[in-house]
Order: C-alpha cells, then sequence, then structure tokens
C-alpha cells in the first residue's frame, strides 16, 4: 500500500501535469493556480473520503505538510484566513470572495503593492468545509 506521501505525489503530478515532484515543492510555486488548487483539493478529498479545503494549501502548501494533515485522525477545521501576501506590522488587508465563496485571489494578491500583509477570507458555501467536484 502506498504511503500517503507517494499517494499525493501522484495526485499532483496528475494535477499539474509534472514530474518530478518533491515532497517540499511548494505547490504555488511550482505552477499551481487557484483552480488547480481547487481541482487538487477535490481529488484529495475524493481519495481520503473526507473535505480538504482548497485554502489547507495556503496553510500547507507541500506534499509532507498535506501528508501530516491527513495522517492526523480527526481533521482540524481550518481557518477562514488565508494568508495571501506577507507584510510588514501594518494593519492586515482583508478580501472577500463575492459568489462562490472560495479564495480566488492569488494573482490579484501578488500585484498589489503594499506594506500590509493580505489575508483572503473563505466562504462557508466552499472551500470552506466542502469538496469541491470537477463540474464546479
Amino acid at each position: 500500500m502506498p504511503t500517503t506521501v507517494e499517494t499525493l505525489t501522484l495526485i499532483w503530478r496528475r494535477v499539474l501535469q509534472r514530474s518530478p515532484i518533491s515532497p517540499e515543492d511548494s505547490f504555488f510555486d511550482i505552477g499551481g493556480t487557484d483552480a488547480l488548487a481547487d481541482l487538487l483539493c477535490s481529488e484529495i478529498g475524493q481519495v481520503y473520503g473526507r473535505p480538504l479545503p482548497s485554502a489547507t494549501l495556503r496553510q500547507a502548501p507541500t506534499i509532507a505538510a498535506l501528508a501530516d494533515i491527513l495522517e492526523k485522525p480527526t481533521p482540524r477545521r481550518p481557518s477562514p484566513f488565508v494568508h495571501l501576501k506577507a507584510g510588514s506590522e501594518k494593519p492586515p488587508i482583508f478580501i472577500a470572495h463575492g459568489l462562490c465563496g472560495t479564495v480566488q485571489f492569488t494573482e490579484l494578491a501578488k500585484h498589489i503593492r503594499t506594506g500590509h500583509p493580505i489575508y483572503g477570507i473563505v466562504g462557508a458555501r466552499r472551500g470552506y468545509g466542502q469538496v469541491l467536484s470537477r463540474g464546479t
């Protein structure tokens, strides 16, 4: 039976259409996008039989970190706040998604020039306790 790291590596390779992938590679640094994060987390959730919000990739962006989460018996409820961009000690900027409830602002946050940290807020409809299907 494959280990969690081996299973996740296969899923990452399929979703990112890339090989090799190291357990320490960060999803968004090797070509991952918000849309691919939704797909990846949906597939992982189907394999492991439990929801994996795409916001989890912000808190655990590597295969090794995700494996640690998945190997725990009880999934912890993720924070609704997803760190998108580092900043100084200035007050943070929060971005809320209006329609589907997921944080889809990674590219936007990269282009905002500010010293403030930027966070996305995950909505209750998606990405926060629900598995996404390919058709959504």
